[in-house]
Formats: C-alpha cells, sequence, structure tokens
C-alpha cells in the first residue's frame, strides 16, 4: 500500500529513467468498474465463509473461481484500452513479435539459432531473440488454427483492431487480419490458461493441505491473487502460468507414486522451449524431489527421464535445444549490456518491479512459516522462498521481474492459500479476507495508473 500511495502522491519516477522505467498516465477514477469487482469479490467471500463456518461443500469453490474469473474480466476490459492493449502486444514486434510472417514461417528445426535469433550487428536484442522455439510453434498453431472465432468471441477487440490498422498504429506486417485473427486466438488462450491454472493450483492446494475441510479463504487467494499474471495479459508469460500450475501438481502427486515424476520430467523438458525461466522451475521441482524421505533416488531417476526424453525427440526433429538455449542466454546477456542494466541496477528494477506487482504474496509467504511438524511442508515453504529470492537476486532477471515472477508465483500462491485455508477465529478470518483485498485493489489501481504495455503510435 505504501508504494501505491507514493505513486499517487509523487511523480518520481517508476523506474530508472534511460535504463527501464514504467511509464503513467493519467488516473481515471471509474465507479462502475469498482462496483462489479466489490461485487464479485462480496459474493466469492460469502462463498468463503460458508465453506469455512457452515461447512458447505466443495462446490462452493468453483463459485469463488466463478467470481474470480468475472473479475478477471472486470479488470481486463477497464484500463485505457482493456483487452485491445493485450491484443496489441501480441502484434507489437517489440513485445513479442511472433506472429511476424518472418518467423512463425520459420521451420525450428535446422539453423534456427543462426536464422530467428540471430541479432543484426549493433542492434539490441528484441524479445523474440531470447526465447527457445516453442512461442513460434504456439504463432504457428494460433495462424493455422481453422475457423475466425477469435473475432467471433471477441467482436469488441476485433473492431478496436481495425480501427487502430487504419489509423496505421499497428506496425506491418502484423497489421494483416491474418496476424489480428491470430492474435485474438492466443489472447482468448492465454486467458483459458490462466483461469485453468487457477484450477490446478486448487487441486494442488488439496494436496498439500491433506484435505482438510477449511479451503474457502484459500480459494479467494487463488481467485483473487493473480495479480501479475492479469496485468502483463498479452505477453506469452501469462499462458505459461499453466504449465507451471500443472508441473506443480505433478511434483505434488509424486508423494503417492514416484511414477509422477516421468511426467513432471517432460513437463519441465517441454516448458523449456517456451522460456529460459523454466529452467528454475525445473530446478525447483529437482529441489522438492531431492529433498524427499522416500524413493528419491527412483523420483529423479523418473525426472531425469522424462527430461531427456524430450531432449532426445528434438535431435530427432533436429532442433539444437542445446545450441539454441546457449543462444538465448547470449542474446539476453547482450540486452543487458546495451540497455545499461548493470547487476545492481537489474537488482534495484527488480526490487521495485516485486514490490509494485507482487507485494503482499511473498511478504506473507515469509510471515507465515510453517509448524515445525510436518517435513514435507517445510521443504515446500523453504523450495518456494529460495526459489523466489534466487530468481530476485541472482541477476538472470534484471528489471521486469513483475512479469517473470508470473512463472513463480504458483508456487507461493498454493503455499498462502493452504496457510489461509487453516481454521481461525472469526475475528482473524475477517483479516485474511482484508489481505486478499488489498491484493485486488493493488492489481486494480496499477491496471489504471501504469502503462504496462506500449503501443507504438499511441
Amino acid at each position: 500500500m505504501a508504494v501505491l500511495t507514493a505513486l499517487f502522491l509523487t511523480s518520481c519516477p517508476v523506474g530508472i529513467p534511460g535504463i527501464w522505467a514504467w511509464q503513467r498516465y493519467p488516473f481515471v477514477f471509474d465507479l462502475t468498474v469498482l462496483i462489479r469487482c466489490l461485487l464479485f469479490f462480496g459474493t466469492a467471500c460469502f462463498f468463503a465463509w460458508n465453506m469455512d463456518f457452515r461447512g458447505r461443500g466443495r462446490k462452493y469453490l468453483f463459485l469463488i473461481l466463478l467470481c474470480g474469473a468475472l473479475y478477471d474480466g472486470v479488470i481486463l476490459t477497464s484500463g485505457r484500452a482493456g483487452l485491445t492493449e493485450s491484443a496489441v502486444a501480441i502484434l507489437n514486434p517489440f513485445t513479442t513479435g511472433y506472429l511476424n510472417p518472418r518467423w512463425s514461417g520459420e521451420d525450428v528445426t535446422g539453423r534456427f539459432a543462426e536464422t530467428v535469433l540471430s541479432v543484426p550487428a549493433g542492434m539490441a536484442p528484441h524479445h523474440r531473440h531470447v526465447h527457445p522455439p516453442g512461442n513460434i510453434l504456439l504463432a504457428k498453431f494460433a495462424e493455422h488454427c481453422p475457423g475466425q472465432w477469435g473475432r467471433g468471441l471477441l467482436s469488441g477487440t476485433w473492431q478496436d483492431l481495425m480501427q487502430l490498422k487504419r489509423d496505421g498504429v499497428l506496425i506491418a506486417p502484423l497489421n494483416t487480419e491474418i496476424a489480428m485473427e491470430a492474435a485474438l486466438k492466443l489472447l482468448v488462450m492465454i486467458i483459458l490458461a490462466l483461469e485453468l491454472g487457477k484450477a490446478i493450483l486448487a487441486f494442488c492446494m488439496f494436496r498439500i493441505s491433506g484435505g482438510q475441510r477449511f479451503y474457502g479463504a484459500g480459494g479467494l487467494v487463488l481467485a483473487f491473487g493473480t495479480n501479475p499474471a492479469l496485468l502483463f495479459l498479452g505477453h506469452y508469460d501469462t499462458l505459461y502460468f499453466f504449465p507451471a500450475a500443472l508441473l506443480l501438481w505433478t511434483i505434488l502427486r509424486t508423494r503417492d507414486s514416484c511414477w509422477w515424476s516421468v511426467p513432471a520430467g517432460i513437463l519441465t523438458g517441454i516448458e523449456g522451449t517456451l522460456s529460459l525461466g523454466f529452467g528454475a522451475v525445473g530446478g525447483l521441482a529437482l529441489y522438492n524431489l531431492a529433498a524427499g524421505r522416500r524413493d528419491r533416488l527412483r523420483k529423479m531417476t523418473g525426472f531425469a527421464a522424462g527430461g531427456l526424453a524430450v531432449l532426445g525427440l528434438s535431435y530427432v526433429c533436429r532442433i539444437d535445444l542445446f545450441g539454441i538455449f546457449w543462444k538465448c542466454w547470449q542474446n539476453q546477456q547482450l540486452f543487458m549490456q546495451m540497455s545499461g542494466r548493470t547487476y545492481w541496477i537489474g537488482i534495484t528494477l527488480n526490487l521495485l518491479d516485486a514490490l509494485l506487482f507482487c507485494g503482499f504474496l511473498p511478504c506473507a509467504a515469509i510471515l507465515f512459516p510453517p509448524e515445525s511438524k510436518g517435513r514435507g511442508r517445510m521443504v515446500f515453504w523453504t523450495g518456494a522462498l529460495a526459489f523466489w529470492f534466487f530468481m530476485l537476486f541472482s541477476g538472470g532477471a534484471r528489471g521486469e521481474f513483475g512479469r517473470l515472477a508470473i512463472l513463480y508465483m504458483p508456487v507461493l500462491l498454493v503455499w498462502l492459500a493452504e496457510k489461509f485455508s487453516t481454521p481461525c477465529p472469526s475475528k482473524s478470518y475477517i483479516l485474511r479476507f482484508a489481505a486478499v483485498f488489498l491484493m485486488l485493489l493493488q492489481t486494480l489501481v496499477l491496471r489504471n495508473l501504469l502503462k504496462l504495455i506500449l503501443i507504438d503510435g499511441a
């Protein structure tokens, strides 16, 4: 709240001008948006209270998640340009750029590192230069997915894109109807990935809590606590929320059967083709397997076998993943040098982003340690925090941590949701409602205050 208050009361730059700073635009208070957000949040709180104090069934958790999805819809359609802003991010060559026919038509086999990932001399790397081929494959899928259901489901956004095309805001060659339709299809998939990811985290919450009855307040955390994923929707990172949640689910299932470690390894390998950030997610998965008491060697072997299976299949398909990963890492370091983001500047920007976009979540995870009993929970908690702080301070990511944290949010969300699901007096329960409301308020304010996605010509 202190950071949000400072944004309102001062004109100090949000970042370091000339290196990386979030742009502001005038805050416009929309009472109808606030009322709808409060309506869905209040309804979800009613369901949570009935679950936790009146012993209602788990179907109420579905209703809480539904309220959260409706709230997400309000947030995404509010702000300066609503969903159009997210669609433009997908079409912007500097934000993503994967729908460019030059790259989406590129064969990901063979000389991918030398063609798509090659940075012209003297030019700073773009977003596509630091990612493996998974995003281009997603762009290919969206382009060739039959039908025009993107513009059908998001007709208003389609009309906005057509107007931006006429106004010359969209940049060629990403201003074609084929590219715009593919962008809307990707936008629908990203929204679905976020909501399905929340549902998977609910199952993870049951798994870590042992299926205890109190889980209504924990459901509120999952439904209303995914603010970075909402704010950066339009970047592919929000799409990664779903596979990250799915990987967490498979890791938790290894407590019952070591065979779940094989799909966990396969998921880690597949996720590695989307973003180098999943390397840290895979590291956390391996840590949880290695720290377990039972069958740790068998689980680690299964995990390695799954990952190596993906790697082997990639070479069968003539995709040099190691060469691609190394080229992406080199481009990432080149970008850091050319942008002036030294280690200490990068860490400062990371801390600023963590406060702005993650705020309460990591603080709460630190303040709510597990009880002394229960080694599994202690392993989960220490791993989650070590994982978070490593990505924050390692220097692999320098700035833009709020967006990159989407990959790491599922673990902290599940932990906080499980802690909020424990029995407590009614007065303390109200404090839990207030904590989740602060997360909601943070999202609403930032959506209407900071220019999170750059629109050329705007």
